[in-house]
C-alpha cells in the first residue's frame, strides 16, 4: 500500500527536479506581485518561478496573461 507521500517521493527520486520551498521571499512576492486573480496555489507557483527567474510550464491562462511571468505552454 502507497501513501500520497511515498508516490510523491517516488516521483521526486526518478525525475531530474529540484523542490524549492517556500521561503519568506515567495511569500511576500505571492502578495506583492500582481495578479489578475487571488488563488493562493498559483500566486505561490508564480512567485516561486519569478523568484528563480525560471519559465513556468502551464497551460493556465491566468498565469499566462501575466506580464512579469515568463510562460510555457
Amino acid at each position: 500500500m502507497y501513501y500520497p507521500q511515498d508516490t510523491v517521493r517516488m516521483w521526486l527520486a526518478a525525475a531530474p527536479v529540484h523542490v524549492k520551498p517556500i521561503d519568506e521571499e515567495i511569500a511576500i512576492l505571492s502578495r506583492t506581485l500582481k495578479f489578475i486573480h487571488d488563488d493562493p496555489a498559483n500566486r505561490f507557483i508564480a512567485a516561486t518561478a519569478f523568484q528563480c527567474n525560471a519559465a513556468l510550464a502551464t497551460v493556465d491562462a491566468k498565469l499566462q496573461g501575466l506580464p512579469w511571468l515568463r510562460t510555457i505552454a
